[in-house]
């Protein structure tokens, strides 16, 4: 059974592809209008519609909610599926597509009237849509136009709640197993997997990225991808938290 999502926020295919390549999520090409989005070993449909992602989908057996989960990390903002109260509050982004909507839907809303013994002329069905439609998004508080998502940005920046000199950051990193690598430009990488060809094969642990100003570790960066599970590295190599 299909499950079909719309997003609360407006992003283009040009910057959902480009959040896609952040966060490690593979797209590929369906037709003009489709797109696939693979990850976690599930896969996402998404609609384009005059370079806007305009919805989503679940064509397969896979879990509804990680099907959502990927949707939201590619446009980097919440998605509501066909059965959310909500749908309808989000599914149309401006006046026109409103109006197109309601003419649509005008028809069917008549006949409904004429089984309940009253009749409506098709603008009165139409009005009654508009209004509908608005009482919806005045519910929801949705905006006449939904607002952009905001781009996903490739490092996360942290800084460590207490000073840390750099020697007592490599003392640190060195009793607990933390793997270092010397940039040329004074930055240091940490990482519980190897770093170099001759620390080891490569592995998936996280690397931080740590500036030292006046011999004190200053702050790190962090790949987006890895911001959830970097604590343990960052905690490793100043024995205190993060912010």
């Amino acid at each position: 059974m299909t499950t079909y999502y719309i997003p609360k926020m407006r992003c283009t295919l040009e910057q959902a592809q480009r959040n896609s390549e952040i966060r490690g999520i593979k797209v590929s090409t369906g037709d003009a209008s489709q797109f696939w989005c693979e990850h976690f070993g599930c896969k996402a449909s998404i609609s384009v519609e005059g370079g806007w992602v305009r919805g989503g989908s679940n064509r397969g057996v896979y879990d509804d909610d990680t099907v959502k989960f990927i949707l939201s990390l590619v446009t980097n903002c919440d998605w509501v599926d066909e059965h959310d109260d909500a749908f309808h509050a989000y599914l149309n982004w401006n006046a026109k597509e409103r109006l197109e909507s309601a003419e649509e839907a005008a028809e069917d809303i008549i006949k409904n009237a004429e089984m309940e013994g009253y009749a409506l002329t098709e603008q009165e069905a139409v009005n009654d849509e508009l209004h509908y439609e608005l009482s919806e998004r005045m519910r929801f508080d949705v905006d006449d136009m939904l607002p952009l998502a905001v781009p996903v940005k490739e490092f996360e920046l942290y800084a460590p709640t207490k000073p840390c000199r750099l020697e007592e950051a490599l003392e640190n990193a060195e009793q607990a197993g933390v793997f270092t690598d010397f940039h040329r430009s004074g930055k240091i990488d940490f990482s519980f997997g190897p770093l170099t060809d001759e620390q080891g094969p490569v592995t998936s642990e996280p690397v931080v990225t740590a500036v030292v100003e006046d011999g004190f570790i200053k702050d790190a960066a962090v790949y987006e991808w890895a911001a959830l599970c970097s604590d343990k590295t960052l905690q490793a190599i100043t024995k205190c938290e993060w912010y």
